[in-house]
């Protein structure tokens, strides 16, 4: 009997020690994506808890006190413009208070996003067109910026943002000048070739998983896999479609360059190349070059 319960725990021990064994090298094989040096997405942090946002919903604000929070918020709102076009990426962490800490991180960067469109609606009503329009396109900055080198909280929560900044910006098209519209195209064509995949995020989330659950990850993955796939497909989809409606608001905002050069309307992209564009844009899911101008200042 004895030798029995000996050969047990034997087994025991030994399912335990491979069971940590496999653990500890579940973690340490999975690398989380590198973040430059220095990283822009610290300043946009740092900034993020200096800025002054509404208790409640800003249409119940009067005209006055978004003035107010504008003019209180713009000196922090003009340094995080240089942030949203240097490197930058998540700094994701595999610490145990980390994903509490984040969550409240995100929370904070939101409130920039808040504070650009203050600023723009105020610079608008102001007369200030083309300054209103710059704040929308740092809210899209803002978005992209958010997701890249991050998991999926990030990935939606950018995606959410720059959705915001693309719908705002096509609403200010027709009141935007040659002159702008040739730098905001411009400035939507660099930041889409810097965009980060919906794989990569993808990636990124399995990897910072294992790296912070190890075989537990592992585990969770394969019980749930029908639902994880669902969610992963679920994003795919969303990020697709918000790169297309990106995309799509470069090229209505290039078309608007040139029919203010030309005073003829623009009814083939490939006219923006060279001219406002280096190349046309792909369509992020067929891969084949976007040719269609959608009309006026609607983008389906």
């Amino acid at each position: 009997m004895w030798k029995w319960i000996s050969r047990i725990v034997l087994t025991l021990a030994v399912l335990i020690l491979a069971l940590r064994i496999g653990d500890r090298l579940t973690r340490r094989g999975n690398a989380l994506p590198a973040v430059p040096t220095p990283n822009a997405y610290d300043t946009l942090l740092d900034e993020a808890r200096s800025i002054m946002s509404p208790a409640g919903d800003t249409a119940d604000l009067p005209v006055d006190a978004l003035r107010q929070l504008a003019e209180t918020n713009r000196a922090a709102l003009g340094r995080i413009r240089p942030a949203l076009r240097a490197d930058s990426g998540v700094p994701l962490q595999t610490t145990p208070g980390w994903p509490d800490q984040h969550a409240e991180d995100l929370k904070r960067l939101k409130k920039l996003a808040v504070a650009l469109a203050i600023q723009s609606q105020v610079d608008s009503k102001a007369g200030r067109t083309n300054e209103a329009a710059a704040s929308l396109l740092d809210v899209i900055l803002l978005g992209q910026t958010l997701a890249r080198g991050g998991v999926l909280v990030d990935g939606i929560t950018g995606l959410a943002v720059e959705m915001i900044g693309t719908a705002s910006l096509r609403s200010r098209i027709p009141h935007l000048d040659a002159a702008t519209s040739r730098q905001l195209a411009q400035d939507l064509e660099r930041a889409e070739s810097e965009r980060e995949s919906p794989g990569q995020i993808v990636k990124n989330e399995r990897a910072w998983s294992n790296a912070s659950f190890g075989l537990v990850s592992r585990l969770g993955g394969l019980l749930l896999r029908k639902a994880e796939s669902r969610r992963h497909a679920d994003f795919n989809t969303r990020a697709l479609e918000t790169a297309r409606r990106t995309r799509q608001l470069m090229l209505r905002i290039g078309a608007r360059a040139v029919e203010l050069d030309t005073g003829r309307p623009v009814t083939n992209a490939a006219v923006l190349v060279p001219a406002v564009l280096s190349a046309l844009p792909l369509d992020p899911e067929t891969r084949i070059p976007m040719t269609a101008i959608p009309a006026g200042d609607v983008i389906p």
